[in-house]
């Protein structure tokens, strides 16, 4: 009864201590090996080699019981765990009596631990894609557990488990990237359902491969949306061809950066300015509700470059908002009204996507896969989104656009302080 394991959420060691005793059932364990160390009337000694989840306690009681008498345990000593014994510690005092680089030598590798897996070999073009979180195509012994090695060098532990997209998976992503591209549409921020999706279902994605495969499906959604603004809403074709090429080249130069700069940095700066940006919208009543006929001065000009070089680089290196800081910028510095900057926004965050990705997917930061299959819900939603801005303008974008910033304000606010 004094043990760990729990009854009903409660540990049993805390029942007996009550004086209350559950009937325990058997389970299998290995006992490897049972050795006589020394022997008299009223206490012997053993070694004994068994696996894990045996209870040496329980174990000494079945002995006794098989002898035709009582026993208890008085003492336990645990010399080996693994294939690491006690004769080979190192004490503290040890360790701080030698230098750096005898201190250096003595440090193990990473696979040391978990020796006892089955090892196997991944392929060269499969390294990138495991590195990254990616389904590696692995064959799986009855272990369900390997060590994987890639030229001679330990790449991690990988468990067996469904990674294929059961109708529970793929009914989740489909729906989110539904959801996403519909929002995206009309005011951006897809990414806050994707990202938070792929991240629950896929938890071993790296950061980048998040990013990189919500971009793969965001990308499908905005070139439709891009598509559907460009054939209905008129946009000036310098200013768009200038807006694309400054997005798509600081885009890619964020890709690249992406696995270099913490994420956790950019966090409070974009909080301040999404406070900023809400508080501006709410205070100014007629911000975004007209449009002025653009002339393309030197002014204009030099701002739609610099606002494009600024948001594109943001959007590569880390992402959520990119839709609402364009908008934003189109509205506040090149005075058109919410409808046509929503039409401008897709443009250009569908370049500094494709941008990104250009990167991305060489790098294996994108799994195919499960990018393609969200792109095809997006684009579903995205052209629902766009006959929903199309048809009650910038009124309805304005508010959509200031519950998305603070819907922003509140995820970045609580992945900072939570």
């Amino acid at each position: 009864m004094y043990s760990a394991l729990k009854k009903d959420g409660r540990p049993l060691y805390e029942l007996a201590r009550q004086g209350i005793e559950i009937d325990r059932p058997a389970r299998p364990i290995n006992v490897y090996s049972i050795r006589l160390l020394d022997f008299n009337v009223q206490q012997i000694t053993l070694d004994v080699t068994c696996s894990k989840g045996t209870y040496i306690r329980v174990l000494g009681e079945d002995i006794a019981k098989a002898l035709g008498t009582f026993g208890h345990l008085t003492h336990l000593h645990r010399i080996q765990t693994g294939h690491f014994q006690l004769d080979e510690q190192l004490t503290i005092d040890h360790l701080e009596s030698l230098n750096e680089i005898e201190r250096d030598a003595l440090l193990l590798p990473v696979d040391a631990p978990v020796q006892e897996f089955p090892r196997i070999e991944l392929a060269e073009e499969r390294i990138k894609y495991f590195c990254n979180g990616q389904e590696s195509n692995i064959d799986f012994p009855e272990t369900k557990e390997v060590l994987v090695f890639a030229q001679g060098k330990c790449l991690g532990l990988a468990k067996d488990v469904l990674m294929e997209l059961d109708v529970i998976v793929l009914c989740t992503l489909l729906i989110g990237a539904f959801s996403a591209g519909l929002i995206d549409a009309a005011v951006g921020g897809g990414g806050l359902i994707q990202i938070p999706m792929l991240m629950g279902i896929f938890p071993q994605m790296s950061p980048a491969t998040v990013i990189g495969t919500n971009k793969l499906a965001s990308i499908a959604g905005t070139s439709s949306a891009a598509w559907a603004f460009f054939r209905r809403v008129k946009l000036p074709w310098k200013l768009l061809a200038l807006i694309a090429v400054f997005a798509y080249a600081s885009s890619f130069i964020g890709a690249v950066y992406l696995t270099m700069i913490p994420q956790d940095i950019l966090r409070p700066l974009v909080f301040v300015m999404l406070i900023v940006i809400a508080v501006y919208t709410l205070i100014k009543k007629d911000f975004g509700q007209s449009h002025q006929h653009l002339k393309l001065t030197p002014r204009i000009l030099i701002l739609a470059a610099l606002g494009s070089m600024l948001i594109g680089f943001y959007d590569g290196v880390f992402g959520p908002g990119t839709g609402s800081f364009f908008i934003f910028f189109f509205v506040r510095f090149l005075a058109v009204d919410f409808l046509h900057a929503s039409a401008l926004s897709k443009i250009a965050n569908f370049t500094t996507n494709l941008a990104a990705l250009s990167f991305l997917i060489p790098t294996g930061h994108v799994w195919l896969s499960v990018g393609l299959a969200m792109a095809a819900a997006n684009i579903i939603g995205s052209i629902c989104g766009v006959r929903i801005a199309l048809k009650y303008g910038s009124g309805l974008i304005r508010i959509l656009f200031l519950i998305l910033t603070s819907v922003l304000i509140c995820r970045i606010g609580y992945q900072m302080w939570l």
